[in-house]
């Protein structure tokens, strides 16, 4: 009896054994049929190869307050969108936050960055950074709000050019714009900003409009023209250097 019964044990215990691994199993299985989705994105979106990713080089991107996150294909390079850090109030943790890695975009007649009702943004610019349109306007970051700041900074270059045959302005916002971080900026024709500070950057425009003040820190400010003061009405005609 006690032989049998400790065969019995093993048994029992055997069959326990069974029927967890099963059930780890199902478990695991279950996982995976409800995650697929998220970790084929995920995998898309970070692990994969450039190539495999959603090419906008030629479509350009729209970002509103409710986008999420997301990283595409732009030329060789890549632009990687990820929005604000907020708590249960809505007070702000960190800003959102727009990479430009080596990004290339040529719209044609769409703008190449539109950017609807975003809080405070940092553009992290790395290595050369080309965006193109044939639009009047090819990076436009709207707000409606003079309180808030768009900062550019990293250690790249941004090119923002447009070849609207008439009026038009390169970056057109309604915001503050800080660039800083030792980036080089270089808009093709007219960069419009409410306030504009510069602190150890480079920044070069055929036309420099600020709507309140400019304030260079550190930094070169090289502009062909420049229209600075609450109502635009201080003009510097000819190259400007600061």
């Amino acid at each position: 009896y006690t032989e049998r019964n400790r065969v019995t044990g093993k048994g029992v215990l055997k069959m326990r054994k069974s029927i967890t691994k099963m059930w780890k199993g199902i478990l695991l299985a279950v996982f995976f049929v409800m995650c697929t989705p998220q970790l084929a994105e995920a995998t898309q979106q970070r692990g994969a190869g450039i190539s495999e990713l959603e090419d906008v080089t030629n479509e350009g991107v729209v970002i509103e307050p409710d986008t999420e996150e997301f990283v595409c294909r732009a030329g060789n390079g890549t632009i990687h969108w990820e929005p604000a850090v907020v708590d249960e109030e809505w007070n702000l943790i960190s800003p959102a936050k727009l990479t430009l890695n080596n990004a290339t975009i040529t719209t044609g007649a769409k703008k190449a960055i539109d950017i609807f009702y975003v809080r405070d943004i940092t553009v992290e610019v790395i290595g050369t950074n080309r965006i193109s349109s044939n639009n009047e306007e090819t990076v436009y970051i709207v707000r409606d709000d003079e309180y808030y700041t768009v900062t550019i900074t990293g250690t790249g270059t941004l090119e923002v050019t447009t070849s609207f045959p008439y009026e038009r302005s390169a970056v057109w916002t309604d915001v503050n714009m800080c660039i800083t971080g030792g980036v080089n900026v270089s808009v093709s024709d007219c960069l419009l900003v409410n306030d504009l500070t510069v602190d150890n950057a480079t920044v070069s425009s055929g036309m420099l409009a600020v709507r309140n003040t400019l304030h260079v820190k550190s930094g070169i400010v090289d502009v062909e023209n420049a229209a600075v003061g609450s109502d635009l009405g201080l003009w510097a005609t000819g190259k400007v250097l600061v």
